[in-house]
């Protein structure tokens, strides 16, 4: 028994990061619902940056564009996406 190797232990340490995961999450969640903003789907998106789908999941995984997921769609906010056009950074 003395050989066991021992894997996929949670330290305090792990749970201190999953705790504030969670919070910022939880927060941003609140924050999402708080505001009266404007959603689009990701058509509308699509459709309001001009771009193609493969361009938008582009933009998403380099962080240019934040997705949420709002009662289990993916959803942009209007005015990130306006930023984004602003800024030209597409």
């Amino acid at each position: 028994m003395a050989d066991v190797i021992l894997t996929n232990i949670c330290t305090t340490n792990d749970f201190e990061a999953f705790e504030r995961r969670l919070f910022n999450e939880l927060k941003s969640f609140k924050e999402l619902h708080a505001n009266n903003q404007e959603w689009f789907t990701s058509k509308e998106a699509m459709e309001y940056l001009r771009i193609k789908e493969t361009k938008l999941y582009n933009l998403i995984s380099k962080g240019i564009i934040k997705q949420y997921e709002l009662d289990g769609s993916k959803r942009y906010n209007r005015n990130e996406l306006y930023e984004v056009l602003k800024n030209d950074t597409l």
